[in-house]
């Protein structure tokens, strides 16, 4: 099966949703600041270190795992890293659309509008860290 496809259909069905959902139109409680953005990054670093090194240790998981790849099955729980790639991927891309419609209709939104992009953005930088932190697992 080609995963990419799945992949970039997934991706697409949530860019779609996020489109119909339109623009970012309440503050979350309480409201978001310029600082508060780095919560997100930061916490999807740290979770992603979290969560691979808890797999690293799991019986059941791979002996060693794939670099991340756009064609790699992400439901396969021996590859935990494949999911976590997709995962930030989706967020990333699916935010995009409501971050613009927020900027066009409701700028006052903005920072709202912008903490799942970060969560990804996060969740991929950890990604990428996780080849180097758990290198033994790695391939």
């Amino acid at each position: 099966m080609n995963w990419l496809y799945i992949k970039v259909l997934l991706i697409l069905l949530g860019s779609i949703l996020a489109i119909n959902n339109g623009a970012i139109h309440t503050h979350s409680i309480p409201p978001i600041t310029k600082t508060d953005l780095i919560i997100p990054l930061i916490f999807g670093i740290i979770a992603i270190q979290f969560l691979l090194g808890i797999q690293a240790s799991n019986k059941y998981s791979d002996i060693f795992w794939e670099k991340p790849k756009w064609n790699s099955n992400f439901f396969n729980l021996k590859q935990p890293v494949q999911f976590f790639y997709f995962g930030s991927w989706f967020l990333i891309i699916s935010a995009i659309p409501t971050i613009m419609i927020t900027f066009i209709k409701s700028r006052e939104y903005m920072l709202d509008a912008m903490m799942p992009f970060l969560f990804g953005i996060g969740l991929l930088i950890g990604v990428v860290l996780s080849i180097y932190i758990f290198k033994k697992k790695y391939k």
